[in-house]
């Protein structure tokens, strides 16, 4: 686990994700609605929805590896098998 975005972001976590990287390297499309609507911040109706997309769907390669996001306070890239387990 690697942790790209502190907690103290707080809401403002899913839009500082989205102007840190780009949707493309993620597995998103350039212009996806997701990420214009994180990108616009928590008064975006859709933003909470959106950054829940984004959270489940998000892919990448980092080091060599494939990662995903997950997000417990802080945002991290997670190895499918490093995913905490909810409960």
């Amino acid at each position: 686990m690697k942790c790209i975005i502190d907690g103290q972001w707080g809401i403002y976590i899913p839009q500082t994700f989205c102007q840190r990287y780009h949707p493309e390297d993620w597995g998103f499309a350039r212009h996806d609605q997701n990420w214009k609507s994180c990108l616009a911040g928590p008064d975006d109706p859709y933003y909470w929805e959106s950054w829940d997309t984004i959270l489940n769907n998000a892919r990448t390669s980092w080091d060599g590896e494939a990662v995903s996001l997950y997000q417990a306070s802080d945002l991290f890239i997670v190895r499918d098998d490093e995913i905490p387990e909810e409960g």
